[in-house]
């Protein structure tokens, strides 16, 4: 029954999975900027690399997306894309990992705030392990998860650009927010304080 379900929406499951992937990691990362921007509380050199691995872990996804609304998907560039997340999912999750024990003695209160009981760069860590998780899952389904242009569905679609979209913004408001802590230093400071662009 599963298999037959798979066979039929398989296709759109993957389509819409691959665009929920980028969709949470922007919500993710929105909400790192609102904690920056509302909360004073600026990222140290590791929040920023976790920021950074996240929106490599979303170039797999959109490079799958890309290639379907261009009706050139297969199966290497469909492997390809969710290589693409694993490596950069790995490469957050050492980020992570070491942000977690940098902060892990009895008497450490960790760096920056907390949602719902754990640090953001917890979070982080869980996000990647969930990436993997699931590139690892599309990969082993990917006969029938792989998603195929075959009927296009205009508002699905529209729903896909407009993450795209919201993708790009992202991207240039991190650069941006980058930018305004680093000021014209080499390196940010590890318990940064200010913008130093307005120092």
């Amino acid at each position: 029954m599963i298999q037959n379900l798979l066979k039929k929406y398989g296709s759109l499951l993957g389509l819409l999975a691959n665009t929920a992937v980028v969709g949470a990691f922007l919500l993710v990362l929105w909400g790192s900027l609102s904690a920056q921007f509302l909360l004073h509380e600026l990222p140290c050199p590791l929040c920023v690399l976790q920021r950074y691995s996240m929106l490599l872990v979303c170039l797999g996804p959109i490079y799958i997306l890309i290639n379907r609304e261009r009706g050139e998907l297969d199966l290497q560039k469909y492997m390809i894309g969710h290589g693409i997340s694993i490596i950069s999912a790995l490469l957050g999750m050492v980020f992570s990992a070491r942000q977690i024990l940098l902060h892990i003695g009895p008497n450490d209160t960790g760096y920056g705030g907390e949602f719902l009981g754990y640090h953001f760069y917890t979070w982080s860590f869980i996000t990647f392990v969930i990436v993997i998780i699931y590139a690892a899952i599309m990969l082993l389904f990917s006969d029938n998860l792989m998603p195929l242009n075959t009927k296009p569905n205009k508002i699905i679609d529209f729903g896909i650009k407009i993450v795209l979209y919201v993708f790009l913004f992202t991207v240039a408001v991190i650069f941006l927010a980058i930018v305004a802590e680093l000021g014209f230093n080499f390196k940010l400071p590890d318990d940064p304080i200010y913008y130093e662009l307005f120092r």
